[in-house]
């Protein structure tokens, strides 16, 4: 049985656009590098956004919204509505 003592990160950066630039979104996924299972992350909602942390619909990948630092995006533009499909990686998951 593995102890989970080592694992790895993968860092994937999406830029959410509807015709200007809504957000920039680093999905993060850790596996275990001894064994290859995937990580799960705990206590936060499913889907996409560009204001608050999400995770994928089988909790395998974080997704954190983020801006360059000194630089914020257009605060005051309303919030918009995405529709988003969760496609499998090479992985199946």
């Amino acid at each position: 049985m593995c102890e989970h003592k080592e694992f790895e990160a993968n860092v994937h950066i999406d830029r959410l656009v509807d015709g200007d630039l809504i957000s920039f979104i680093a999905n993060i996924m850790v596996t275990c590098k001894q064994c290859g299972k995937p990580m799960v992350f705990i206590g936060l909602p499913p889907g996409i956004s560009a204001s608050q942390p999400t995770v994928s619909f089988n909790k395998s990948t974080v997704r954190l919204p983020i801006v360059p630092m000194a630089h914020e995006l257009d605060n005051e533009r309303p919030a918009q509505a995405l529709t988003y499909t969760e496609q499998p990686n090479s992985n199946g998951i």
